[in-house]
């Protein structure tokens, strides 16, 4: 199998790669700071800052002012949130799925990691998101001798 150089460009970012014999390498800017520490807010208020700030519904657990700044802090250099979902195609209910939800922020990566009502978000570095990402994608991975 031949090899094949890979490009991936986002506004002033850029990352190059490599795949060959069914294995796929990308090297990637560490924009994450060795003092990044994971952040645990109400996800209310991740869902507020994430949606401009908007009120939330009267009986929402509301954020505290540390919360609405730490999370102000973190998005203020900008943010693409995204989110993968992968189900059995015969699964309608989400039952036997997986997910991956990060925060691509000024400051680094960041995974969400959902404990209602609060949720997590781990500084993460792009090789980390990778792995996660390539894991959900290639599914659970079968003992040897699995048949079917």
């Amino acid at each position: 199998m031949s090899a094949r150089e890979l490009e991936v460009r986002r506004e002033d970012r850029r990352a190059v790669g490599r795949v060959e014999d069914g294995v796929a390498r990308v090297l990637v800017p560490r924009p994450l700071s060795p003092a990044a520490a994971p952040l645990r807010v109400l996800e209310s208020a991740l869902v507020a800052a994430l949606a401009g700030g908007e009120p939330e519904p009267v009986g929402a657990p509301q954020p505290t002012a540390w919360e609405a700044e730490a999370l102000r802090g973190l998005l203020a250099a900008g943010y693409v949130h995204w989110r993968v979902e992968m189900r059995e195609s015969a699964s309608t209910d989400g039952v036997g799925g997986a997910e991956l939800e990060v925060l691509d922020t000024g400051g680094g990566l960041r995974l969400l990691g959902f404990h209602p009502p609060e949720v997590e978000l781990a500084p993460a570095s792009a090789t980390a998101v990778f792995r996660r990402l390539a894991a959900l994608v290639s599914g659970p991975k079968r003992s040897e001798g699995a048949t079917g």
